[in-house]
């Protein structure tokens, strides 16, 4: 587009400046101001034609100088009958009535050819001749028409292309709303999520639950072995209790079984210690708290809840129960039974010693024989020993009435948002898909307008070049960007 035209001494015009204006400029005045010669300026400066007579009277040469709104300047003159071309500070001298090759690059304004000595100048009109074509041949009119082909396929394709756009944005407009429709579907199944993770920390609480549930049933497998030892344990005190009228036996040379029941019964004693912390622990364990009464959500919720309080109670009985020592190792029953052999024996011998009684009572009384209090000591032990586990085994009973774990609730609601979820987003995975299509033929349109301007490469009406790039920004702003003259 020219954006200043200058005259020095061209025909009626000393120095004349004009700037046209973006778009439509007219120039109007009365006869003889200018405006021809304004038209010959331009077409002399486009075609170098007959200009003789353009010197204005009394100078010695004239010029005509444009600027481009791409940025260059040209400037024709003719001096002493010869004329040269100055583009962009390059001379081009010697040229006659020929013009530089790249003028019309530049200006973009050359005549339209039509055969190799034929071509129409559909940039300036004759004032002598003003209507275009109208007093030429038939044949001419039929060759420029022809000539001007390809700017009717170039109309045709933008026009294409502008539908193939509109129709585009209509699908994307489309698939944006059905992306918002999905967003907010997704963000109405986001809390899913959350109890899909709330049910996964549930059911880790639960393992837990079950880990410490299973050292509750040691722990009630060795209570119950403790009470089979304290009944074991009456059961010999009885023993005691029958054989405490008899005198004491003679001291005997080996003492190895007594050691080994006596031992055995501090082991017992130590056993029923433990119980006993055992059992001071489990009393201090709080009840759990009542809940207030809610109103109910859903079964998930209620199930949920009724699991956190289950856990809540369990995690407290996990607790005290860490503090529990482990069982200690049960003792060698082998002196017992020893000790058991020994006592039957001294049954079955107690006959022969009632008899040799009634023998003996006419003899003196036996020497006395030593200290019972470390006996008498031991038998109070066995009894104390005895009372504990009575306890113990109360104390049992009452960690058995502990309800059991609740059931699971049941996963199918949450199942069925996950699939739901799962629909959502291949739904729109084919969205994208779709619209990543359209991109694609968007695209192929695009390169194929883009491989047409570039083998075309100018316009065969105006000789300016084509960008495929401006021509597909017009496309889509509803602006024409490409503008002949």
């Amino acid at each position: 587009m020219i954006t200043r035209i200058e005259l020095r001494n061209f025909m009626s015009h000393e120095h004349t400046v004009i700037e046209p204006a973006a778009g439509l400029t007219v120039i109007v005045g009365p006869n003889n101001c200018g405006k021809s010669a304004l038209v010959a300026a331009l077409k002399v400066l486009c075609q170098n034609g007959r200009n003789k007579h353009v010197v204005r009277h009394g100078a010695k040469e004239c010029s005509v100088e444009v600027h481009t709104s791409d940025g260059h300047k040209i400037r024709w003159r003719r001096r002493n009958d010869s004329t040269s071309y100055l583009i962009d500070d390059t001379p081009f001298d010697r040229l006659k009535t020929g013009i530089p090759d790249q003028l019309h690059q530049l200006l973009r304004l050359p005549e339209v050819p039509v055969s190799d000595k034929e071509s129409f100048d559909i940039h300036f009109g004759e004032q002598k001749a003003p209507l275009f074509l109208i007093n030429s041949p038939a044949s001419h009119a039929a060759q420029f028409f022809a000539s001007s082909s390809d700017a009717s396929r170039l109309v045709e394709m933008q026009r294409l292309h502008r539908e193939r756009s509109q129709e585009k944005q209509r699908e994307k407009k489309l698939l944006e709303q059905r992306s918002l429709a999905l967003s907010a579907e997704l963000e109405t199944l986001e809390p899913a999520v959350d109890l899909e993770a709330r049910v996964e920390s549930l059911e880790a609480e639960h393992r837990q639950l079950v880990a410490l549930q299973t050292r509750v049933d040691a722990a009630a497998v060795a209570l119950r072995t403790l009470q089979v030892h304290s009944l074991r344990t009456d059961q010999l005190d009885q023993h005691v209790t029958s054989l405490a009228p008899l005198a004491s036996p003679p001291i005997l040379a080996d003492t190895g079984v007594l050691a080994a029941l006596c031992a055995a019964l501090h082991a017992a004693d130590r056993n029923c210690q433990l119980a006993a912390q055992r059992s001071a622990a489990l009393d201090a364990v709080a009840a759990p708290p009542e809940l207030a009464d809610e109103v109910p959500l859903q079964t998930l919720a209620t199930n949920i809840g009724k699991l956190a309080r289950q856990s809540s109670r369990l995690a407290d009985l996990s607790a005290a129960a860490v503090q529990l020592s482990p069982p200690p190792p049960l003792e060698d029953v082998l002196a017992l039974e020893r000790l058991i052999q020994h006592l039957t024996v001294a049954q079955r011998n107690e006959h022969s010693d009632r008899q040799r009684e009634s023998v003996l009572r006419s003899l003196t009384e036996p020497p006395a024989t030593s200290d019972e209090v470390a006996l008498a000591g031991l038998i109070s032990a066995m009894r104390d020993a005895g009372r504990l586990a009575s306890q113990h085994a109360s104390q049992l009973d009452i960690v058995s009435r502990v309800e059991p774990l609740p059931a699971l609730a049941d996963p199918s609601e949450i199942a069925r948002h996950l699939d739901h979820w799962s629909q959502a987003t291949v739904a729109l995975a084919e969205l994208e898909s779709v619209l990543a299509e359209s991109a694609a033929d968007l695209a192929a349109a695009a390169d194929d307008l883009r491989r047409w301007a570039a083998d075309q490469g100018v316009c065969p009406t105006c000789g300016s070049p084509i960008d495929g790039d401006a021509l597909l920004a017009s496309a889509a702003s509803g602006r024409p960007e490409h503008q002949h003259g």
